[in-house]
């Protein structure tokens, strides 16, 4: 069965974890063995990309100096980030954005995990993908190509390497390889990421470069008043310069609770103002003493090309996670 088959790969991959790793695949990504269709040059066919993601995440009440009971503002430095490097290079055929992107656990996408702009909407937030969906695919394939050792320079004081692992087979239409998943804490963002790799025998070799987005400085309060709704306010990003990417700026509301199965989000002008409507909340289903789970975050994307795939992005990102009483 395919989800017992996706517990057996997550047990293993908290035994690599102690060993001093995470894999990227969340599970089923765990380089299974199989057929992959190749052209006359041994070329996979199908489509193809790849993603560098770099994400900066605040989480409210975690820092080490307040667990110690020193708080960042007091020792004089700014409030620690927990670092997160990950990549995949994948190219796939016989299924859809969709199903490959929860089939991989695939991070938070700004184009398919987001509303339109100034909208909101009710996502589910289960990832698993059924085998009957899968065995619908009779012809599905996934090819997890390796680029080479992944090098990304934070600034002028940090880098991580990613580094790319085989893993035996599990499911006959995914093979290939992950890439380990870099984590760190840091106390500032970098003003330019740099990610670069020597590339590999379907993947060639690439540097590419991009300022990542500010930190919000998020705070969120609910209004207990007869409207009952969440005020969110951050402070709004500074101009982009001519050549950048606009941020994508988003906001995310949920039940705390771990098992949580929906989410609100929604997609906001970087104004430094958003209120969390009380029709929102009644869709959203939470119980009126439940705690809330509110995250905001900025994603800039980077384009780039690269020898052997269709599109290749470095995504870098700011998020803040924080817990409030619901109204």
């Amino acid at each position: 069965m395919l989800l017992l088959k996706r517990e057996l790969m997550r047990s293993l991959l908290l035994h690599i974890a102690i060993l001093g790793f995470v894999s990227l695949a969340g599970g089923v990504l765990a380089g299974c063995s199989g057929g992959q269709a190749v052209d006359e040059q041994g070329r996979p066919t199908g489509d193809s990309f790849g993603l560098l993601a770099v994400n900066y995440l605040a989480t409210a009440g975690t820092d080490a100096a307040e667990t110690a009971g020193e708080s960042d503002e007091v020792a004089g430095r700014a409030p620690a980030l927990e670092l997160t490097a990950a990549a995949q290079f994948v190219s796939y055929s016989a299924l859809s954005t969709e199903q490959l992107a929860r089939l991989l656990a695939l991070p938070l996408d700004p184009e398919r995990d987001l509303p339109a702009p100034d909208t909101c909407r009710i996502y589910e937030l289960s990832a698993e993908l059924s085998e009957e969906e899968v065995e619908g695919e009779g012809t599905a394939s996934v090819d997890l190509l390796e680029a080479g050792e992944l090098h990304v320079q934070l600034g002028s004081q940090r880098s991580v390497t990613l580094i790319p692992r085989y893993f035996p087979g599990l499911l006959p239409f995914v093979s290939g390889v992950v890439y380990s998943e870099a984590q760190a804490t840091t106390h500032e963002l970098p003003g330019t990421v740099i990610a670069s790799s020597g590339g590999g025998e379907m993947v060639g070799a690439f540097v590419a470069e991009a300022r990542g987005p500010e930190r919000l400085a998020l705070t969120a309060e609910p209004d207990l008043g007869p409207d009952q709704r969440v005020q969110l306010r951050w402070q709004p990003a500074q101009a982009s310069a001519p050549e950048e990417s606009q941020p994508v700026t988003y906001v995310e509301l949920r039940d705390a609770n771990p098992s949580a199965a929906r989410a609100l989000r929604c997609r906001v002008r970087d104004d430094g103002a958003f209120d969390i409507e009380p029709e929102w909340l009644g869709q959203l289903g939470v119980e009126p003493t439940a705690n809330l789970a509110v995250e905001a975050g900025r994603f800039r994307q980077h384009l780039f090309d690269v020898r052997g795939l269709d599109q290749a992005e470095l995504r870098l990102s700011t998020s803040e996670r924080l817990t409030i009483s619901s109204p």
